[in-house]
């Protein structure tokens, strides 16, 4: 493409760090949408900001704008109808969680992608950081052999009170089975190694008092993934329990590689002493990779410079270079892990077959599925979001989030910038 690349964001919370981004990634900002004018406001006061940036509060009105793309930031569970209409309207999409939340969506999104040929991707930003990018390299090598066994863990407790991380009675945070944040444990392991999930069996971590006090839903999830290859893969949803991390591990044939807890950018690379790879002098090496390339705009990101390198590979695939790992199918791939090892939960931790979205006649079984544990447009859920579907969060908590101060308002702003959802 032989000019900037236009792009719009919709919702402008999350959303300002992909605005920014995306800047510093080579493309042009021209379009912002949010029903919120508070977070509007916020977003034109960033310096990043371009002044001549079109606002919309009207979705509708915005996704008709003179753009190339478009990237979704709004609620987590809302996604696929967006990305859809979006497609259907000739625009690319960058959806920056979960592909859809059904497997009523996940076939619609599908169908989309395949009668617009539109370019579609998802934002999960966790594999682009530099240890994990670094064990990509290291697996591609071919030195660690076939990987048997990989973990991923997001642990990321929060305080849970009404605020900006849930303003409202119905937030889907209030509602989130434990499965359904899996993108960040699960993502980069299937980036890593290229594996297809095969087969899930899920359980999750009750713990009433955090339960009934903060959210409607248990404090952790825990997946078991079997790929197409026979590779065992354990990995959190969004663990609520302390403390915060994310690390990763990939166990193989000849030996392993993981992310050093508690060292940032460390990984620990070892063999087996009869397996070492011929001219390295010790069965084992720590150290800290470098970025491949853009180091300088990688280091300006959030998320350990994921947020940037997701609208470099998007703006690179859009403009007909390399496919990255997360598009269509690969991105349904996770949420489907996320909808199975729910069912998977309900059922009592059986295990449950992925079923291959690439194969419309397979999609076409499930089409009619949009069984949800989210309240949308009013609309009461239709599958219990707890272990104990007859848990409330308790009085104190059960309320809206009222507008703050000025100054309270800075800070909530921040809280939601720096939450790593």
């Amino acid at each position: 493409m032989d000019r900037k690349i236009r792009f719009g964001v919709f919702g402008c919370t999350r959303g300002q760090s992909h605005m920014k981004n995306g800047i510093l990634a080579g493309g042009e900002l021209v379009a912002i949408c949010d029903k919120q004018e508070k977070i509007l406001k916020s977003a034109q006061s960033k310096d990043f900001f371009p002044k001549d940036a079109a606002i919309y509060t009207d979705f509708d009105k915005f996704i008709e704008h003179d753009m190339d793309c478009v990237v979704l930031c709004n609620y987590f569970h809302e996604h696929a109808e967006y990305a859809i209409t979006a497609m259907r309207k000739g625009k690319h999409v960058l959806s920056e969680t979960t592909a859809g939340s059904s497997f009523y969506y996940c076939t619609e999104l599908c169908q989309a992608v395949e009668e617009t040929g539109m370019k579609y991707m998802l934002g999960e930003n966790y594999p682009y950081t530099r240890p994990n990018m670094e064990i990509k390299r290291v697996y591609d090598s071919g030195t660690l052999g076939r990987v048997l066994y990989g973990e991923g863990e997001y642990v990321h407790p929060s305080p849970g009170k009404p605020g900006p991380l849930m303003p409202e009675l119905n937030h889907w945070r209030r509602w989130l089975p434990r499965t359904y944040y899996a993108t960040h444990a699960l993502g980069p392991l299937l980036y890593m190694t290229g594996l297809h999930p095969k087969e899930v069996t899920g359980f999750v971590i009750p713990a009433p008092d955090f339960r009934q006090a903060k959210y409607t839903t248990d404090i952790a999830g825990i997946i078991i993934t079997k790929t197409e290859t026979g590779a065992i893969f354990r990995t959190t949803g969004c663990a609520g329990f302390a403390p915060h991390g994310s690390w990763y591990r990939l166990g193989c044939m000849n030996g392993g590689i993981e992310r050093v807890r508690g060292e940032a950018n460390t990984v620990r690379l070892a063999y087996n002493e009869w397996q070492r790879p011929e001219g390295m002098e010790e069965n084992e090496k720590i150290y800290q990779p470098e970025w491949i390339s853009n180091a300088e705009l990688a280091e300006k990101a959030g998320h350990g410079g994921g947020d940037f390198w997701n609208m470099y590979d998007f703006f690179e695939y859009i403009s007909g270079g390399a496919e990255p790992h997360f598009t269509i199918y690969n991105a349904v791939d996770m949420s489907l892990v996320e909808i199975c090892a729910w069912r998977s939960v309900l059922r009592g931790n059986v295990p449950i077959e992925i079923p291959d979205f690439r194969d419309e006649a397979v999609r076409r079984r499930y089409e009619h599925d949009k069984l949800t544990p989210f309240w949308h447009d009013d609309k009461e859920p239709t599958l219990p979001c707890c272990s104990d579907p007859t848990a409330r969060p308790l009085p104190e908590y059960d309320v809206p989030w009222v507008d703050p101060s000025e100054a309270e308002e800075k800070k909530a702003e921040k809280e939601v910038m720096d939450f790593k959802m």
